[in-house]
């Protein structure tokens, strides 16, 4: 996944909202810092999806993950199982 702009993250980190059965994905968020900027943890980043996300994520299961390993066109959902993303691919219209 690329980042817009010419300014190179320092660190970029995403959390995943998701089901825990379904594995369907309900929120993602994404922290990008520059060097001179100060990361939020993993526990902070959660906080923040949570509060995008509204009073019903709390039920809702994380996972981190790298979203430079991502690709902006794809679809994804969680494979409860293995605990990571997988893409899923999505039948045109005709």
């Amino acid at each position: 996944m690329d980042v817009a702009g010419t300014v190179q993250p320092e660190q970029w980190s995403m959390v995943v909202l998701f089901d825990g059965e379904t594995g369907i994905i309900l929120h993602t968020h994404q922290s990008v810092t520059t060097s001179d900027g100060e990361h939020p943890s993993e526990l902070e980043l959660e906080a923040e999806a949570r509060t995008h996300a509204g009073p019903e994520s709390g039920r809702a299961s994380v996972l981190h993950v790298d979203p430079r390993t991502l690709d902006a066109q794809a679809h994804y959902r969680v494979d409860t199982a293995a605990g990571r993303l997988v893409e899923v691919r999505r039948e045109r219209a005709e």
